[in-house]
């Protein structure tokens, strides 16, 4: 729990640093402007990765979505039909795909059949719902027949008498056109979809490891384009923060700390993804199942409570240092006011000034419940007893 408060303390203190400027709290309406400019900073940063990464060759262009599907799916005569729209890329084995397709899809034998096959599907749905309208009429046909309803009369398309004779022929022809649009659809019929078909029985290994290859290299070239936008980004932003804070331009300070910030927050996020992506869920499940396999749980353990170990120790260890940093400052601190010296620049000032006239800092600061002017680094407040927000 103690770890979990000093996380959250620290996430507090990184909210309220983005609010405050030279130890005072902005107005609602700079406030605003501040977001405003954070996230103006993160939108430029944003249409900067996209200019950075628009250059680099996606795999989709070497190994475009017809390629990979044609390769990755059943190839049947409809593979050809004319309103498809394709993109193959510009790889050689795709390209190759490419020519090859369109020698069948533009065989006027073939886009005929195909033309037949889909006016045949239509007679077959056609005879179909014939045949179940005739069965669904079947029992109405018997009542007509035994009360001797008149033809003329009848609101049925057939009668009992005949229904069984029709019901044959459409069953029959039913038959026959699924026949033909079997014959019509059976790749075996067509030498050039066979060869089609060959091709990419031979090369459907080598396309989808160069896919995967080119994938994979994509993926680290868009995070090697990202980081080498932002680094430059954040270095330079970081150290405009020291120098304006330094030469007291503290509004320029804490605007280029958002700016370090924003550059952070993308490279946090890409870090996380190239992270996922290094080590992504099937290495963890394979590496899983072969200590399991060969009864190696007790090194799986031994190694899980090292790498919980390492991670814990660093953000403790992180954490110490800045609680041990921070304390350092604060004797510091404390030091000089003993000694009657300025917090910034050490300089000697009597206990009244409320500012140093040597480099203009603040000296006191006021109480927030009775408003008492009290020193600067001070816990408390003498006259109320208060608690400040420092502590």
């Amino acid at each position: 729990m103690t770890f979990i408060k000093k996380i959250w303390q620290k996430l507090k203190e990184y909210k309220e640093s983005f609010f405050t400027i030279n130890q005072t709290k902005l107005t609602g309406f700079s406030r605003n402007l501040m977001i405003l400019f954070f996230l103006t900073s993160l939108w430029l940063i944003a249409s900067g990765i996209n200019s950075s990464i628009r250059e680099l060759k996606a795999p989709q262009n070497r190994y475009g979505y017809s390629c990979i599907e044609l390769i990755s799916h059943p190839i049947d005569i409809f593979s050809f039909e004319e309103y498809r729209h394709e993109y193959f890329g510009d790889s050689k084995e795709c390209k190759e795909l490419e020519t090859r397709y369109y020698l069948v899809k533009n065989d006027l034998q073939i886009q005929s059949n195909i033309k037949q096959i889909h006016l045949l599907e239509e007679k077959l749905s056609s005879t179909s719902y014939k045949i179940n309208r005739l069965k669904n009429e079947y029992n109405g046909m018997l009542l007509e027949k035994i009360s001797k309803q008149e033809k003329n009369n009848s609101i049925l398309h057939a009668n009992a008498q005949n229904a069984k004779e029709k019901l044959r022929k459409l069953k029959t022809l039913k038959k026959d056109l699924q026949a033909k649009i079997a014959n019509l659809k059976d790749p075996l019929n067509y030498p050039k979809i066979q060869d089609f078909m060959l091709y990419i029985d031979h090369h459907k290994k080598s396309i989808q490891d160069g896919f995967a290859k080119s994938k994979k290299y994509f993926i680290l070239k868009k995070s090697a384009k990202i980081f080498a936008f932002l680094i430059p980004i954040w270095l330079l932003f970081y150290l405009l923060s020291k120098r304006f804070e330094k030469e007291k331009q503290y509004i320029f300070a804490q605007l280029s700390f958002y700016v370090t910030s924003a550059a952070a927050l993308y490279g946090l996020i890409e870090l996380v993804r190239l992270i996922y992506y290094i080590i992504p869920k099937v290495f963890l499940s394979k590496l899983i199942a072969f200590f399991t396999s060969h009864n190696m749980i007790i090194i799986l353990n031994i190694l899980g409570i090292i790498f919980f170990l390492a991670l814990f120790g660093l953000i403790i260890n992180i954490i110490q240092k800045n609680h041990e940093k921070k304390k350092k400052a604060q004797n510091i601190q404390k030091n000089r006011l003993l000694k009657g010296r300025c917090l910034e620049c050490n300089a000697i000032i009597d206990k009244e000034d409320e500012f140093c006239s040597f480099c203009g800092s603040a000296t006191k600061k006021e109480c927030h419940s009775c408003h008492t002017k009290i020193e600067k680094t001070a816990l408390f407040c003498p006259k109320c007893g208060e608690k400040s927000k420092e502590a």
